[in-house]
């Protein structure tokens, strides 16, 4: 028999479900009714209620049971309700809707938010988990980022080669984030266009304590999408973030590339629209590498091939 601490901890740990029959009975019955005509479900992955800690704060709050089934057309997300509450509504999200993809890797702490266009309106699908969750669905989840960015994925016991141009992008890059982008970026088999890194940004206040502008960012452009990889952000110059929140743009939702003075800075201004929805992501850097981030877009909009390819540090 199992301690009582480890029977515990088994009771907030995801499992897989391989058809809707095996999902929880709390989750079934919504899950089959959001599910369109004709939808075949492949596999979903369930998640106990459990108490998290959100990026933006500290304290503790309860997560429902909920569920995230993949299908041949789409991703589905299913909540049952908390103790006195209604259940929240179901989103299904078709891949080739998608206007973004933000998955954070922080220890123990797992975040999807997936943003979309589901007949012309935006719809927002974030969960929260426990980061064990990743290895159970991961065939699944590159198949879903694969398609939103129009790539077939690769066979599962295929190893992706790095060219020497990726490492040599690479070599210059802090090794946690060139790792980050090896292991959360590039296991599409996406090609790497250019890099930049922008340490994190600081300015000084009345205060004690300094005030964090922008954390370590790292911006990745490949021939199929925009990548922002980036730490949490830092209370003080001393501390060490562990992880990271990584944001994913398929390039065929990008509509413009454009930058604005902001002090120092300049403020990198990325336009998304998809299927009638549309939104921004916006990333500070120093003048000379948003200058660069620009020449490197508009090389890469220019021809079918970029002509402008590089890293900057």
């Amino acid at each position: 028999m199992l301690p009582p601490w480890q029977t515990r901890a088994s009771e907030f740990h995801p499992y897989r479900a391989d058809d809707l029959s095996a999902l929880p009975e709390s989750l079934r019955g919504a899950a089959k009714a959001a599910l369109p005509v004709g939808t075949k479900s492949v596999s979903a992955l369930v998640m106990p209620t459990d108490y998290r800690s959100s990026e933006e704060s500290e304290d503790a709050h309860p997560v429902p049971e909920q569920a995230l089934v993949f299908t041949d057309s789409g991703v589905l997300h299913v909540q049952a309700s908390l103790t006195g509450e209604a259940a929240p509504s179901t989103v299904y999200i078709q891949p080739e809707n998608l206007l973004y993809l933000k998955s954070s890797h922080i220890l123990l702490y797992g975040r999807l938010e997936l943003f979309g266009s589901v007949q012309s309106e935006p719809v927002k699908l974030v969960m929260e988990f426990n980061s064990v969750a990743w290895p159970l669905m991961e065939t699944e989840w590159r198949g879903l980022v694969c398609k939103a960015i129009g790539l077939a994925p690769p066979a599962p016991d295929e190893d992706r080669v790095e060219s020497q141009r990726e490492k040599a992008l690479l070599e210059s890059v802090p090794a946690k984030f060139a790792e980050g982008l090896r292991k959360y970026g590039l296991y599409t088999g996406e090609q790497l266009v250019g890099v930049i890194f922008q340490p994190a940004v600081w300015t000084q206040t009345l205060a004690v304590l300094d005030h964090q502008v922008a954390p370590n960012t790292l911006l990745a452009l490949t021939d199929a999408s925009m990548l922002v990889l980036e730490e949490e952000r830092a209370l003080v110059r001393k501390t060490e973030q562990y992880g990271l929140v990584v944001t994913r743009i398929p390039w065929g939702a990008i509509v413009d590339v454009q930058s604005l003075a902001q002090d120092s800075l300049e403020e990198l201004r990325i336009s998304i629209a998809r299927e009638g929805v549309s939104t921004e992501r916006r990333v500070l850097l120093e003048p000379g590498k948003a200058q660069f981030w620009r020449g490197l877009w508009e090389g890469r909009t220019a021809k079918a091939l970029p002509i402008v390819q590089g890293a900057v540090v």
